[in-house]
């Protein structure tokens, strides 16, 4: 899995959920798919803790991560508090020789990648 188009694929199912969902999709070395964890939120948040994010990871033998999220009202633009959580994941995630490979936000009309972005 070498593209956002790919990722898009596999995480299309969350545009439909009524309430907040992440799932975290774990990537070998050769970008292929190893292991992924949900994470189920509230109508307006989803919280993700690392710690558990890591662990999953790691259980996975992961080289890399993607996280998603949906919105279900429909915006597609990063809030504030998920550009500051996926600078805080980013950052937590290198340090351990996991890169976040990209942050995705799914809704039912577009998908943003906070990686095409620049904010990554």
């Amino acid at each position: 899995m070498t593209d956002v188009a790919t990722a898009r694929s596999l995480l299309a199912g969350l545009r439909d959920e009524p309430h907040e969902v992440a799932e975290a999709l774990y990537l070998d070395p050769k970008w292929r798919l190893c292991g992924r964890r949900r994470f189920t939120g509230s109508r307006g948040a989803v919280a993700v803790p690392i710690r558990a994010l890591i662990e999953s990871g790691f259980a996975a033998d992961a080289r890399y991560v993607i996280l998603a999220h949906n919105h279900p009202s429909g915006d597609p633009e990063p809030s504030t508090d998920d550009l500051a959580f996926t600078r805080r994941l980013a950052e937590t995630l290198r340090t351990i020789d996991m890169p976040l490979a990209d942050h995705l936000i799914v809704t039912r009309d577009a998908i943003t990648s906070l990686r095409e972005r620049g904010l990554l």
